[in-house]
C-alpha cells in the first residue's frame, strides 16, 4: 500500500468537527504521511440546530471560528479541505450556511449532497447562488447521489440534461455506496448504468464508500478482523475501477475518484460520559488511502483473503 499509486493522492470523507482540535491536528498529519491530498468534510451539525435567540450570534461565530481553524490546519498539513453541504437548505439556516461556506475561501471543490432533493436546472441554480454568495463560485460542484436513490439512472440523466450549455468540467458526479449493503448485486448494475449515462455527457465520475452503519472501536473489540475489513473495502475499490472501465467511454476520472468515509467513534463508545474522547478509525483511513490510489492493491488484498478463507 505504501508504494501504491506513485505520486497520485487520494481522498477521504471525515467529519472533523466531531474530533477535538488536538485529534484533528494528529489526524491531518497522519493523512498527509499517507499521501491523502483531499478530505471532504460536512458542514458542522450545529448549523442545523442554530435558531434565532440571544446567543445565536455567539454560537455562529464559534462555529465559523472552528471552521477557519480547521482550514488553516489543513493548509499547514498540506491537505486540501473541501466542504460538503446538504440540500435543500431551509431559509432559517441559509445565512448560517453561507457564513460557514465563506470560511472555505480558496477551496477548489464544493460537495453537494442531494438526498431526496429534485435534480434539475432549479437545483443547479440554487447551488450556483449559494456558492457565488459565499465566494466559492469558481469551485467545481460535485453532486453526491446515494445509490439507493429511487430511479437512479433517471436522476442522473436529468442531471446531465440540466447541465446542457454549462461548462461540464465544473460539474462532477459522486455516487454514495454503503459498504454493508444487502443489495450489492442490484446496486452494481445501477451504478454501471449511471456511470455510462454520466460518461456519455462528459461528467467527471467518482464513488463514495460509506462507513458501515455499525462500527465498533478496536479498544472495545480488539479482535475484530482487519482482513475482513480490508477485503470489504478492497472489493468495492476494485469494483469501482472495473465499472469505470466497463462504461466503454472516455470516462473522466480524477486522481481522487474513489472517496472512502472514515468512521468517527462516538456514543456509546466514547465522548461525553465515557473515558474516551471521540476518535477516528485510522485503519479505515489507511486502507482507503491505499486502495483509492491503486485498485491493484485492493484486488491483491481480496484474493489473498479469499485464498486463506478457502484453504
Amino acid at each position: 500500500l505504501h508504494e501504491a499509486g506513485g505520486d497520485v493522492g487520494s481522498s477521504l470523507f471525515l467529519d472533523l468537527w466531531k474530533l477535538t482540535s488536538a485529534e484533528q491536528a494528529l489526524a491531518l498529519r497522519q493523512l498527509f504521511r499517507w499521501r491523502v491530498t483531499r478530505i471532504w468534510v460536512p458542514l458542522p451539525d450545529e448549523l442545523l440546530q442554530v435558531v434565532e435567540s440571544l446567543d445565536s450570534s455567539r454560537r455562529k461565530a464559534e462555529i465559523n471560528r472552528r471552521i477557519f481553524e480547521a482550514c488553516a490546519a489543513c493548509y499547514e498539513a498540506g491537505v486540501e479541505i473541501a466542504p460538503v453541504m446538504s440540500l435543500p437548505v431551509v431559509s432559517e439556516i441559509k445565512e448560517s450556511v453561507l457564513d460557514a461556506l465563506a470560511q472555505f475561501q480558496g477551496c477548489h471543490h464544493l460537495g453537494v449532497r442531494m438526498g431526496n432533493s429534485e435534480v434539475g436546472s432549479a437545483c443547479l441554480s440554487e447551488i450556483w447562488q449559494l456558492a457565488s454568495a459565499s465566494g466559492l463560485g469558481a469551485a467545481q460542484f460535485v453532486i453526491w447521489l446515494p445509490v439507493q436513490t429511487e430511479c437512479l439512472s433517471a436522476k442522473v440523466d436529468e442531471l446531465c440534461f440540466s447541465t446542457a450549455g454549462c461548462a461540464t468540467p465544473r460539474l462532477a458526479l459522486l455516487l454514495e455506496r454503503d459498504t454493508d449493503s444487502a443489495n450489492a448485486e442490484l446496486e452494481d448494475e445501477e451504478v454501471l448504468e449511471a456511470y455510462m449515462i454520466a460518461a456519455a455527457h462528459g461528467l467527471t465520475l467518482g464513488s463514495l464508500l460509506r462507513a458501515p452503519s455499525v462500527e465498533i472501536p478496536p479498544y472495545v473489540w480488539p479482535l475484530q478482523s482487519v482482513k475482513s475489513r480490508a477485503a470489504r473495502l478492497g472489493h468495492l475499490a476494485k469494483l469501482h475501477a472495473l465499472q469505470l472501465g466497463q462504461s466503454g467511454l472516455p470516462v473522466k476520472v480524477g486522481p481522487s475518484s474513489l472517496v472512502v468515509e472514515v468512521p468517527i467513534f462516538g456514543a456509546p463508545w466514547s465522548g461525553a460520559g465515557t473515558a474516551w474522547q471521540p476518535s477516528w478509525c485510522s485503519l479505515t483511513a489507511f486502507l482507503g488511502a491505499g486502495f483509492s490510489r491503486c485498485p491493484e492493491a485492493a484486488s491483491a488484498a481480496c484474493e489473498a483473503w479469499l485464498l486463506e478463507l478457502l484453504s
